[in-house]
């Protein structure tokens, strides 16, 4: 079992990827990975059926959780509960996000 995971490197294997997130880990209930979302794209989750929480990498703009906006920061982390709409949306640079679902 893989027990260190490089985030440069799976930004890099995003490059080449049609999706804006990748995931490190996927076990039974706990998942985690890094997000990036670029500037002039949209996120198009979907409300997860696993509690999520966002620590903010780098980045700007607003994380929609159930019409409520949380101004987000860098090094700050957000918390999502299980089916809840959430978005990010209001960038103007680029968002890095490391995330876990469970």
């Amino acid at each position: 079992m893989k027990h260190e995971f490089i985030i440069s490197e799976y930004l890099e294997k995003m490059k080449s990827s049609e999706n804006y997130w990748i995931s490190f880990m996927e076990k039974q209930n706990f998942e985690f990975g890094v997000m990036h979302l670029k500037v002039g794209k949209t996120d198009i989750q979907t409300p997860h059926t696993s509690d999520e929480v966002y620590l903010i990498l780098r980045g700007n703009g607003s994380l929609i959780i159930d019409d409520k906006p949380c101004q987000i920061k860098e090094n700050t982390c957000y918390f999502v509960p299980k089916n809840t709409q959430h978005r990010f949306v209001d960038f103007t640079e680029d968002i890095i996000a490391f995330y876990v679902l469970n």
